[in-house]
């Protein structure tokens, strides 16, 4: 056999088992809480944080392989009906996703960092039908096959402690950008000034 072959056969050989062992291959699921309030507002007030109004809630999966991680969070909320004519008059069911793909890196075992970006896109629904908004905030009819392409990029970091093989508690922060595949102006993954605004911070209670 090939030396090289045979060498990288053994490299692999050791590295699967030791990264195995090191928690490399997760499969997390869990729920979510995240804060839609901007906690680096000038009018920030720390006592908007137990108030349950200003959270979204629902569910995050995440799998981790080496050092690659795939986040998909899904959240669910209302919001008051548009004064924009034809939408209807009750107020919206919203569902909004976020999926990144990025790194992580394990601290001794008990702490996971991860760094992750990719597409988000929020739904509003109401007895009139699905909208999403365009960039200038005007609903605009929902099209699925158009998500990926029209969804603007979002960047997530998140700080987990690790509590066993099974419970895993997480802080992240998502920021969002205005860069989507549609427009293709890859200057606006830098994120602007209003960007940092809509930053969000959010607490998870993964298991398995």
């Amino acid at each position: 056999m090939n030396k090289k072959i045979l060498g990288l056969a053994l490299a692999i050989g050791l590295i699967i088992p030791t990264a195995l062992s090191a928690r490399a291959f997760d499969f997390n699921i869990g729920a979510t809480a995240q804060f839609q309030n901007n906690v680096s507002a000038d009018d920030f007030d720390a006592s908007d944080l137990t108030d349950i109004d200003n959270y979204s809630f629902g569910a995050e999966a995440r799998f981790n392989f080496l050092l690659l991680e795939i986040a998909n969070t899904a959240l669910i909320g209302t919001e008051p009906a548009s004064t924009q004519t034809g939408l209807g008059t009750s107020d919206f069911f919203t569902f909004e996703n976020n999926l990144a793909a990025g790194i992580y890196t394990d601290v001794l075992d008990t702490v996971r960092l991860g760094l992750l970006a990719g597409p988000e896109f929020k739904v509003y629904v109401n007895d009139s039908g699905a909208y999403s908004k365009d960039s200038n905030g005007v609903y605009q009819n929902f099209v699925f096959t158009d998500i990926f392409m029209e969804s603007n990029f979002a960047y997530k970091a998140h700080a987990d402690i690790l509590l066993g093989k099974a419970l895993t508690l997480s802080a992240s922060y998502t920021l969002p950008t205005s860069f989507n595949l549609n427009d293709g102006d890859f200057s606006k993954l830098a994120p602007s000034s209003d960007d940092w605004e809509n930053g969000k911070v959010a607490i998870s209670l993964l298991l398995l």
